[in-house]
Parts: C-alpha cells; sequence; structure tokens
C-alpha cells in the first residue's frame, strides 16, 4: 500500500499501483544468502523492512547483490520505495539499523498519509 501511494515504480518505470502481482517480484534489498552462507538467523531478512516489490527481470539481474552494489543506481526511487539513502547503512554490518531506519520511514509515511488509522 505506501508503495502504491507514495509513486513508486518497479524500478523499471511502471508503476507499482498500474501493475498486478504477477508483474511484481518480492525483492530482498539485502539478499538471504547473504546471511545465510555465514549461519545467522532470518529474523528481519525477509521481513517488511527488507523486502520491497520491482519487475521480475530485474529482480532476477540483482539476485544476490548486496545493496551497496546496486542502490546507488535507483535514485529517487529509493525515497518513493521508503529505502533509507544514507550509503553507511547499506553494509552487512548496519543491517538491523538499515532496517530500523526503514521501519521509521514507512511508518512515518503512513503515519502523514493516513492519519486516522496510523498513529
Amino acid at each position: 500500500m505506501a508503495l502504491c501511494l507514495s509513486g513508486a515504480s518497479d524500478w523499471e518505470g511502471t508503476l507499482i499501483r498500474e501493475l498486478g502481482p504477477e508483474s511484481l517480484a518480492r525483492h530482498h534489498i539485502f539478499p538471504r544468502s547473504l546471511f545465510r552462507a555465514v549461519g545467522e538467523e532470518e529474523g528481519y531478512v525477509s521481513g517488511m523492512e527488507n523486502v520491497t516489490l520491482i519487475s521480475p527481470a530485474l529482480n532476477s539481474e540483482l539476485s544476490d547483490r548486496p545493496p551497496a552494489d546496486y542502490l546507488q543506481r535507483y535514485g529517487e526511487e529509493l525515497r518513493k520505495h521508503l529505502i533509507p539513502t544514507d550509503r553507511e547503512l547499506w553494509g552487512k554490518d548496519r543491517f538491523e539499523e538499515f532496517c530500523e531506519r526503514r521501519a521509521e520511514l514507512i511508518h512515518s509515511f503512513l503515519r502523514e498519509r493516513m492519519p486516522r488509522v496510523v498513529k
């Protein structure tokens, strides 16, 4: 809902609100493999703080790349996807802080857009 309200696209130019579920992929900003490789807990990895919607083709292309390798290419879309733009948060060692900041961005956005629903 937040991505539709913010005017986010699938990172290839089509607005999410104009696409059906079959045209979107659930993208882990920090890939799951980054954590499984060292035996860490799932935790935030599949939570809303680490997931966004993008095109299936782009999701396949980005695959298991860490966010520091690709996020900078998506400038304004990061804001629309409520993804922290502070590059220091894009490293694995700052994952929990990234997730906390993204949760704050999502909550703040929804509270502003839907003040009677989100407190």
